[in-house]
């Protein structure tokens, strides 16, 4: 399974499963995206990533699809200038701004927008928030990919 900790730009196999999961007088279809090491998912493996998406033992697999062989970043279509080298405060602002205004009339505002007369540094922190707020949208569409609400 994927480790955060190793980074987004670590290259790994993804692949698509599809379950069945039964649910009271009836079958829900599941599907999520996971990552592993090797291409060849193994009995463990699978039962890994069931358990890390928190299906039931009851679930069936119905399929699995090999996405390839590729970073985090290339599975999100993002690019990886835009991860920090250590998460500063302005990012982390921005990312947490991102996972709480989804359901927002309007877009959030930058609280570092900067004009020509701002220091560099405003100008740094800026795109440090803007950074973030564009990683917590992807980290947000993600979660909400991996945890669909309940068919019924």
């Amino acid at each position: 399974m994927s480790n955060p900790a190793s980074g987004l730009n670590r290259k790994l196999h993804w692949f698509l499963l599809s379950y069945m999961v039964p649910v009271p007088g009836a079958w829900r279809p599941v599907s999520f995206f996971g990552s592993y090491t090797q291409k060849a998912l193994t009995l463990p493996a699978l039962k890994a990533l069931r358990e890390a998406n928190q299906l039931p033992d009851s679930a069936v697999l119905t399929s699995t699809s090999y996405l390839g062989y590729m970073s985090t970043h290339k599975m999100r279509g993002t690019t990886a200038d835009i991860e920090p080298t250590k998460m500063t405060e302005a990012f982390r602002q921005g990312m947490l701004c991102a996972m709480t205004s989804k359901d927002r009339p309007e877009p959030p505002t930058n609280p570092y927008e900067y004009t020509a007369q701002h220091s560099k540094e405003s100008a740094d922190m800026a795109k440090e928030w803007d950074a973030g707020f564009a990683e917590g949208v992807q980290q947000r569409d993600l979660i909400a990919q991996l945890n669909p609400a309940p068919v019924v």
